[in-house]
């Protein structure tokens, strides 16, 4: 009778902890929900069965070892304006690991240098300038006039982007400090193969290097004033990890899209 007791005191204490937290304290609530759900997290759904993938590599012999990894992303549903009288809605998936978008889910094509200006904590005009400079050196008064710019208000801009080290001056031109960079202004994953996802217990994911909080901030911050994040998860994409014993040398170890069935270069 006792225990009965204390426990129907015990749950009636939580219940009422409870209310309070949500009633006078809402970040908390929050914090109490991510706590209580922790141990499901959602996946993106794989298009390919390992099996598939293990036989498209058209080995002859069975992989040394197959295993899957969980790496993280965020995804982002978004809204802008793409011209003055459209708004468009979009999502944008973004890697946790190396803070680039993926342009395509048909090709998983990436941009390349927004990792550095998340670590610059650039803005908008930091990015117009790297967009202008991605073909090739350019002056200074070639730039002002592709961005429409004066050229004393330029020049700002331009010292801004040499002092985060995202641009090089030498002699009358100006480069990208990267090799091969390939950044975007639009908004948007083009989602040629959907995006669907299931909820998943007792699984090991990636470590993410940046936070979701972190990408979410960053792309507000780069795009336009009319950009607008709607919502954002964090998911994760199940990449299958095969290692083969070489004819005539070492194993080697490839890594395979399960959404698209594509080999990555990671």
């Amino acid at each position: 009778m006792i225990r009965l007791l204390s426990c129907v005191l015990t749950l009636s204490l939580l219940c009422g902890g409870g209310y309070w937290i949500k009633e006078r304290y809402p970040p908390a609530e929050k914090l109490l929900s991510k706590i209580l759900h922790s141990s499901s997290i959602q996946i993106i759904e794989p298009g390919f069965s390992l099996d598939y993938i293990i036989e498209k590599t058209g080995k002859k012999h069975s992989p040394l070892s197959a295993e899957v990894r969980y790496y993280p992303y965020a995804v982002l549903e978004v809204k802008y304006s793409r011209s003055p009288k459209k708004t468009e809605e979009a999502f944008m998936l973004w890697s946790l690991t190396n803070a680039e978008l993926v342009l395509s889910t048909k090709t998983w094509q990436t941009t390349h240098g927004f990792q550095d200006c998340l670590i610059a904590k650039s803005d908008h005009m930091d990015i117009k300038i790297l967009k202008s400079l991605s073909a090739g050196p350019l002056s200074r008064q070639k730039i002002a006039a592709e961005l429409h710019l004066e050229n004393e208000e330029l020049g700002v801009f331009l010292q801004a982007c040499c002092a985060k080290k995202l641009i090089i001056h030498r002699e009358h031109d100006y480069r990208v400090h990267l090799d091969t960079p390939y950044l975007t202004t639009r908004p948007i994953t083009k989602l040629e193969i959907p995006l669907t996802y299931k909820p998943m217990k007792s699984l090991e994911p990636l470590p993410q290097r940046y936070p979701l909080e972190s990408i979410v901030a960053f792309a507000s911050s780069i795009f336009k004033d009319d950009f607008c994040i709607r919502s954002s998860q964090q998911v994760y994409l199940p990449v299958y990890c095969l290692t083969f014993q070489g004819d005539e040398g070492p194993a080697t170890t490839s890594y395979w899209n399960s959404l698209n069935g594509r080999e990555l270069k990671l």
